[in-house]
């Protein structure tokens, strides 16, 4: 496969715990790195990877090779990102804390390329963590609806969101009526944040308790895990979702399960798939 060559704009949260995978893949390049901080260009200039304040800072003649920007900045600066990126010609990749219009959302089994788009949105970690259950269950039978609570340690003063962007997210790509309420309970996790979930999910068809474990267990990036995980202080993070295998219930047409999932790990895979289109 062809080596891509990345910027990777923007090392917070997310930008910091990608990097390690990005570099540990053949085929991705990290050339530049972009962060107003100044400690944190240092940072980036240690781990190898050249650093810059501003993404106009680079020199033009070295932008050119460049086949897409990684964009990991702050919640919200995505959208003045793009104006930047499209004077300068540059395709990127956006992550879930921007708004859902800012660019096509992508998601691997739903995503169908035109090569013709030049942005793409990750989809949220709860959003993400759902659909690879609706994958992995499309092998038997379409769903037809969904709905979830997310449950999410934190400590700002937030209590509910109602009908969360990943409900919005799961319609148009699955064309199907979907709600996610996204709860927050007080308190911080000492293994970093983890979504907790519990879905109901109706089914176009009646499946045996025992196929659906089986097409599960096969879905992409899905573990099926037994009861009794201490989840804040002692579980390895990584980009799979758990299923606890406990929590399966089928009830005809209709199923419902608990999961976890780990942000923003959950969404690695699917930023380094999306990297591969560009």
């Amino acid at each position: 496969m062809e080596t891509k060559n990345i910027i990777l704009a923007g090392y917070g949260v997310v930008g910091s715990k990608l990097l390690p995978l990005l570099q540990s893949r053949s085929y991705v390049n990290v050339m530049y790195g972009i962060d107003p901080v100044e400690e944190k260009r240092k940072r980036l200039d240690r781990l190898g990877v050249s650093s810059y304040k501003r993404i106009e800072d680079i020199p033009k003649k070295h932008t050119k090779d460049i086949n897409v920007v990684v964009d990991c900045s702050t919640k919200g600066e995505g959208r003045k990102n793009k104006v930047i990126y499209e004077r300068m010609s540059l395709p990127a990749i956006f992550q879930s804390g921007e708004e859902i219009s800012l660019a096509p959302l992508y998601f691997p089994e739903k995503y169908q390329s035109d090569n013709t788009s030049l942005y793409l949105r990750i989809c949220t970690c709860s959003g993400i963590s759902t659909m690879r259950i609706l994958s992995a269950l499309e092998k038997l039978s379409r769903p037809i609806s969904v709905r979830g609570h997310h449950y999410k340690i934190n400590n700002e003063d937030r209590m509910i969101d109602t009908n969360y962007t990943s409900g919005k997210e799961i319609e148009q790509l699955f064309d199907i009526p979907a709600r996610i309420s996204r709860l927050y309970l007080r308190g911080e996790s000492k293994n970093g944040y983890v979504y907790a979930s519990n879905m109901q999910i109706s089914l176009k068809d009646r499946i045996p308790e025992r196929n659906l474990i089986e097409a599960l267990s096969q879905g992409r990036n899905i573990r099926i895990v037994r009861d009794g995980l201490d989840t804040l202080t002692s579980v390895e993070r990584h980009s799979d979702i758990e299923i606890v295998e406990e929590s399966i219930q089928s009830h005809g047409r209709s199923l419902e399960l608990m999961s976890l999932c780990y942000p923003p790990e959950v969404d690695f895979p699917e930023i380094l798939m999306a990297i591969k289109l560009f």
